[in-house]
């Protein structure tokens, strides 16, 4: 049963995927003359083809998004939909401050 959910849901976004793809194709050949998108480049001309096309401009989303905020929800969420519980642990050796 599952192969055959995804199998239909591959069916289903494929189209709407290549016309996607499509459409980042022509915004780098607008810039260099090269359909040919490398996987260092796809995130560069998706932000690109949001504020061109699609008018989003992500600096602007983040003002309503503070990065504190967002990670508290995300761990709440977690916690409902998962029955997980996160703790901080004082005091543990990491890499970062930020960790």
């Amino acid at each position: 049963r599952a192969e055959t959910f995804l199998q239909d849901l591959i069916d289903k976004i494929k189209p709407a995927c290549q016309n996607d793809l499509q459409q980042l194709k022509e915004l780098k050949m607008e810039e260099d003359k090269s359909e040919t998108i490398n996987p260092w480049d796809a995130a560069y001309y998706i932000r690109a083809y949001k504020a061109k096309k699609l008018g989003v401009d992500e600096a602007q989303l983040k003002k309503y998004f503070p990065l504190e905020h967002v990670q508290q929800q995300i761990l709440t969420i977690y916690q409902e939909l998962l029955d997980l519980q996160f703790i901080k642990v004082e005091d543990a050796q990491v890499w970062h401050p930020d960790v």
